[in-house]
């Protein structure tokens, strides 16, 4: 066995990384290649003027790439992560080949080589699963986790019925009373979707708008002006909007009041359709009142349960409330810095 350096481009790296994704159901989509590649892309301006490189340790086995540990290193000062080491990115981990025995084997050697390669105190291996051999390397190593994040997944029975019976009743008690109070005022909700099915730019776009203005006002410090740079920002410039706009395996879910959006999620789904993960999710406190952050999951695993293979939704970091009222159990990423 033997590790080399290659750039996140390459057609070999292509080739073997899509070999696998398919051989390898239970890989995150956010280790997907396009994913990752979408991030590279945004780089670009950085690597060709020499401040970043871009590339991936693989791990060969006779002859064949079964590992890939794609990173970033800053040239003016050697530090390194993870390329999916943003904002928008639930996990990261290393593309390892599937029905393996060597799995931790291929780590070890991949970590081995980011760690001389990095200058020392300065490499960073962040938002890493409880499951990833990475975690266990390190852990051997006795180097603890500077930090731990609480993320949250939602496990899905066959129906929908049944996920609300396995609902607490105050839980179940909650959502009736938001779908009362819509009808008792008035109000008409519709549930839109811009899925790998059947393409609509338009709630994608809409969808946006609502997460950049929620994101601006709610957690932006300072005055109307930076609110709107950050809004701004988020809509045109940020590589998770740009990443979820254009891979084939996304998926956005918009929730209307009146036809004025009021709740959105934006994610990706697994090449098995088990697993949607979930980078984005928004609801406008206008309509507080109704729950609509509470009506968007709820249609939208009406929507996975009847139409699709679903079994799992992930949405990722953050441990509100409401993520484990719907049915969410939570699992902690690892953050190691300054290896």
């Amino acid at each position: 066995m033997e590790t080399r350096y290659l750039p996140i481009f390459s057609p070999e790296i292509k080739t073997a990384w899509a070999k696998i994704e398919k051989d390898a159901p239970g890989l995150n989509p956010f280790m997907y290649y396009g994913f990752q590649s979408h991030l590279a892309e945004s780089l670009r301006p950085w690597t060709a003027i020499g401040l970043h490189s871009v590339k991936a340790i693989c791990v060969y086995d006779h002859g064949r790439i079964m590992g890939i540990l794609p990173f970033v290193r800053r040239n003016t000062d050697g530090k390194m992560r993870l390329l999916g080491d943003i904002k928008g990115c639930g996990i990261n981990d290393m593309v390892i080949a599937a029905n393996t025995s060597k799995r931790q084997e291929y780590a070890d050697m991949a970590v081995d080589k980011f760690l001389s390669l990095s200058k020392a105190g300065k490499g960073k291996l962040r938002r890493l699963p409880p499951e990833s051999p990475i975690v266990e390397n390190l852990r051997l190593r006795t180097i603890p986790p500077v930090s731990t994040t609480p993320c949250v997944r939602i496990p899905l029975p066959d129906s929908y019925d049944d996920w609300a019976a396995s609902l607490s009743k105050s839980v179940r008690q909650n959502l009736r009373t938001a779908y009362n109070r819509l009808k008792r005022d008035g109000h008409v909700i519709s549930f839109h979707t811009d899925t790998y099915g059947k393409r609509d730019s338009a709630v994608y776009s809409a969808a946006l708008g609502l997460y950049a203005q929620r994101q601006a006002s709610a957690y932006t410090s300072g005055g109307k002006l930076k609110k709107l740079f950050r809004e701004i920002k988020i809509r045109h410039f940020d590589k998770t909007s740009d990443t979820l706009g254009r891979l084939d395996n996304s998926a956005t879910f918009l929730l209307k009041i009146d036809g004025v959006p009021a709740a959105c999620m934006s994610g990706l789904l697994s090449h098995d359709g088990g697993l949607f993960v979930v980078p984005r999710l928004a609801a406008d406190s206008a309509f507080k009142f109704y729950s609509p952050g509470y009506l968007l999951l709820s249609e939208a695993i009406k929507h996975f349960l009847s139409t699709t293979d679903v079994r799992i939704i992930d949405l990722s970091r953050g441990n509100e409330r409401y993520k484990t009222d719907l049915g969410g159990e939570i699992y902690h990423t690892s953050d190691y810095k300054n290896l």
